[in-house]
């Protein structure tokens, strides 16, 4: 319980709003306040040397009590005490009346840093007024002591009080104008005077008047450390003298900043700053400016704080509108990367005054109250842990990337279309389709939504069915642009109509990525480009039906070259070397740049008629060298061979018996070789015509010696000029 919440119990103790009454003649104490009224202004003025903060708070109550019970037959009440509560820290506490003292009484406080002062009087009769003056001063309690109080050197933290009747109440803060003041309720408007700033509060933040607790603090004056770890930058800034603090934090920064890291897919945004914050009434009144990317941390050496602060420092301004969300989603890394934080998850509890959807959270400073803070900060963490809790850390990176860099959860991971802040729809669809979250949004119609908001989940199932089903039929292509849009946008009665208007385009479109495939081709480039980005389905069939005609051509000539060419077309492109033709033709299609690749395939066309010309006059001349050839060895394997039916050698004139007198022959020359019997064959120089007779027919026979004839001669005749017959 802080400071301004120990105020109550105090005043819970005293009779409500801190007041302690005495019956007039009767020791009997009363609890009700209403028979007084209040007007009060209360002063703290802090110094910038760490000097005690000093205090003045004048007050003025009147008696109006009419109230008729059987102690008071008569309705009037009479007081003799009231009762307020100041710091523990609190010195030389004095009150005065008209000048003159009164008793000041001071008792243990119902917390460490608070105590009841109890300041005694004479009679306030009915009707009448007393105004008190009550005056003093508290320096600041140890760092990391129990009491929240802090006073030091450029920076103090305190529960301011104004206790009054809503409207006749005012609080103000006197501090050098080099220090921030931030307070936990209600607004402080400044005024310059002189060095000095007055931040001054007039509207009642509790039922008792104005309480907040307030931060001041000198950015100049801290002791700063820088931390670098991964792709992260960290300056720390500690209260002066608090080197422990600094210890801590930079410690603790290099243990988990890897693995923050490594979960959300990205390095801390940016240059960011944590400062040792010395707020003490809820984690929401740790400073945040995202803006600046600087959080506050506890002066506390508390390890989940510290961290879900830096997670939150490292939020873009605006990337997540809904607090729920950024404050979940910073509770959730801090769990997930460390484990601590084992937030027990709050059951939706429509009985528990305390319970509200989250959509309904206000940001910091707002009118819940602290009970209704405690309840949000449990149910948003709860919320983002059944979200993400079941999913691996592949899946978990995914989402968190996406949701940080505030991509469309309908487009590609990494793309820059769509970029847009993180609301709680988009973080929806983030959980489901790249977490793969089938229940997500039953968690948002239980803890999240409220009645206004439920009806947005209308339709949007039915809806991502059918973009499914169109998203099958174009492959591996994303959907149009549009459609993409009106999805990420929520726009479901706009994606329907879009998704009839692209059903046939997108059956072209996986129809075609099947077609090319099947081809060994690459989908010619623009042409995924030109039905994903197509804002209409007309030109974008145009464009795939003439890609497919285009691959069907290329497809036909391809086949013809290299299966139904024939060996005559088969022979000329070889001879041409039309290979390159082909491949200039498919990396024209590859390309997309299809004039192009009509004049390639006019080129194989003509090419392919040459090369069977070519191929037809290639084996024709063959054909008849060929016949030449053969034609020339038969007609020397004819000369070479003895003439059949050729008349017999005439005899040798040196033959005996052989001249024309029968004389004795004439010398004639023989050739050396033997035959196989040892005899010489003689071979004359000069021959004789042959004879007239008829030449035989058919083969010639066998030498009668039994010998092959020579082949150089013809064998000699036997008289008579016959061969003989075989019988």
């Amino acid at each position: 319980m802080t400071f301004g919440h120990r105020i109550v119990a105090g005043i819970a103790a005293c009779a409500v709003l801190g007041t302690g009454m005495a019956l007039g003649s009767s020791p009997t104490a009363r609890a009700d306040w209403k028979g007084l009224t209040e007007v009060s202004h209360s002063r703290y003025v802090v110094s910038s040397d760490g000097s005690d903060v000093s205090v003045t708070t004048t007050l003025t109550i009147t008696n109006v009590d009419t109230e008729v019970t059987p102690e008071s037959p008569n309705g009037r009440w009479e007081y003799k005490a009231y009762t307020v509560n100041v710091p523990a820290t609190a010195q030389n506490v004095q009150a005065t009346s008209g000048g003159a003292p009164l008793q000041v009484t001071l008792e243990e406080g119902s917390a460490a840093d608070v105590r009841s002062a109890r300041i005694g009087f004479p009679k306030l009769l009915y009707g009448e007024s007393r105004t008190i003056e009550l005056t003093f001063s508290f320096p600041g309690a140890d760092f990391r002591a129990k009491d929240t109080t802090r006073v030091g050197d450029g920076f103090a933290a305190f529960g301011a009080l104004a206790q009054g009747d809503p409207g006749k109440v005012r609080l103000e803060i006197v501090a050098p104008s080099d220090m921030e003041l931030r307070s936990s309720r209600g607004a402080f408007a400044p005024t310059k005077s002189g060095g000095d700033t007055v931040w001054t509060a007039e509207e009642a933040t509790v039922d008792y008047g104005i309480w907040s607790f307030v931060v001041l603090r000198d950015p100049k004056t801290a002791d700063e450390r820088r931390v670098e770890v991964g792709g992260s930058r960290v300056t720390l800034l500690g209260l002066p003298g608090d080197e422990d603090w600094l210890d801590f934090g930079e410690g603790l920064l290099k243990e988990r900043l890897p693995a923050i890291e490594a979960l959300t897919g990205l390095p801390l945004s940016r240059q960011i700053t944590v400062y040792e914050d010395l707020a003490a009434e809820s984690a929401g009144n740790y400073g945040i400016d995202l803006a600046a990317g600087v959080a506050g941390a506890p002066q506390q050496l508390d390890r989940t704080t510290f961290t879900r602060q830096a997670v939150l420092a490292g939020f873009d301004e605006g990337r997540f509108p809904e607090r729920w969300v950024r404050e979940g989603l910073a509770s959730f890394v801090t769990h997930r990367v460390s484990g601590e934080g084992e937030t027990d998850l709050v059951e939706v509890d429509t009985g528990d005054e305390n319970a509200q959807p989250l959509v309904a959270w206000g940001e910091e400073g707002g009118s819940s109250s602290a009970a209704e803070e405690e309840y949000a900060y449990r149910a948003a963490h709860g919320v983002l842990r059944i979200l993400l809790d079941d999913l691996d850390d592949e899946a978990v990176t995914e989402v968190l990337s996406g949701a940080l860099s505030g991509e469309s959860a309908y487009e590609l991971p990494g793309s820059t279309e769509g970029i847009a802040p993180t609301d709680q729809w988009r973080l929806l669809d983030l959980v489901e389709v790249r977490g793969g979250n089938t229940f997500a949004a039953d968690a948002y119609l239980d803890w999240v939504l409220d009645d206004a908001t439920k009806g947005r989940l209308d339709g949007r199932a039915p809806t991502r069915r059918a973009y499914s089903e169109l998203d099958e039929k174009d492959g591996a292509w994303q959907p149009p642009r549009p459609l993409r849009a009106q999805m990420a946008a929520w726009e479901f009665d706009e994606a329907n109509a879009s998704i009839e208007r692209f059903a046939d385009v997108a059956a072209l479109a996986g129809e075609l990525q099947r077609s090319t495939a099947d081809a060994g081709l690459a989908v010619p480039r623009g042409v995924q480009e030109a039905y994903e980005n197509a804002e209409g389905p007309d030109a974008v069939a145009e464009t795939l039906r003439e890609t497919d005609e285009l691959l069907d051509s290329l497809t036909r000539v391809v086949a013809s070259a290299e299966d139904d060419a024939g060996p005559l077309v088969g022979i000329g492109r070889r001879l041409l070397g039309t290979g390159g033709d082909l491949d200039r033709a498919r990396s024209a299609f590859e390309a997309g740049d299809f004039d192009q690749l009509r004049r390639e395939l006019a080129d194989l066309q003509g090419e392919r008629e040459r090369a069977g010309r070519l191929g037809m006059g290639i084996v024709a001349g063959a054909a008849g060298l060929l016949i030449v050839v053969i034609g020339v060895v038969l007609l020397l394997r004819l000369r070479r061979r003895p003439v059949r039916g050729a008349p017999p050698r005439p005899p040798s004139s040196a033959a005996p018996g052989w001249g024309p007198g029968g004389d004795s022959p004439a010398p004639a020359r023989v050739s050396r070789d033997s035959d196989p019997g040892g005899r010489q064959l003689g071979q004359p120089e000069q021959r004789r015509p042959p004879p007239q007779s008829p030449p035989r027919q058919g083969p010639p026979g066998p030498d009668p010696s039994g010998r092959p004839w020579p082949t150089s001669e013809p064998p000699p005749q036997r008289p008579g000029g016959q061969w003989p017959t075989s019988n």
